[in-house]
């Protein structure tokens, strides 16, 4: 980061996507100001990125999110390319149940990013979901929405070798337009509109 931070010139906006991986536990919502408390390499290594930006940047901006869903570049990640691999393959599909994400929909996640970026905003700023879901609802609902076919196995966190993240739920302490939560994935209409 510091090699990329060095060979940019000082004039030029730096964004950086970051992640919700930044939290783990189970007191979501997050806001912005909550102190960050990562509990695999991959948020640690997020935690690191943002805190080198924050230091050599002030005036870079930094946009954490939750799941974005839609297709992926490589057809097998992401929570949809992910079930959607997984089961065309045979392999075993587990989800787990005592995590809580924001997700959202990746083109409304990018749109959200690009006006961030050209905006004037800098510091941190979070991408809010209207409601958070768990990683068996979001499957569920994915796998209905789009008839993957999936055979769906539920675990939990502490069955697992790996750390998981638990309630990661993202909100905002920001109230300008940039700062609204959008529509969550798999969220009834009402749910949504009733936030709004």
């Amino acid at each position: 980061m510091l090699a990329l931070l060095d060979a940019l010139p000082r004039g030029t906006r730096f964004v950086y996507c970051s992640s919700d991986h930044v939290f783990g536990g189970d007191r979501g919502p997050y806001r912005e100001s909550d102190p960050s408390h990562p509990v695999s390499v991959y948020g640690k290594t997020r935690c690191a990125a943002e805190t080198v930006i924050t230091r050599e940047r002030p005036d870079a901006l930094i946009v954490r999110h939750g799941l974005g869903i839609g297709p992926s570049a490589s057809g097998k990640s992401g929570h949809l390319d992910w079930l959607r691999y997984r089961t065309v393959r045979g392999l075993p599909t587990t989800v787990i149940a005592d995590e809580v994400r924001s997700a959202v929909w990746s083109e409304q996640l990018a749109d959200r990013i690009w006006k961030l970026a050209h905006s004037g905003v800098a510091g941190i700023r979070h991408v809010a979901a209207t409601a958070a879901s768990s990683r068996v609802d979001l499957a569920r609902y994915l796998d209905t929405r789009f008839g993957i076919g999936a055979k769906l196995a539920v675990a939990m966190r502490h069955e697992q070798s790996v750390p998981h993240i638990g309630n990661v739920e993202l909100g905002t302490e920001h109230n300008d337009p940039l700062a609204m939560p959008l529509a969550a994935v798999g969220a009834p209409v009402t749910e949504i509109a009733s936030r709004s």
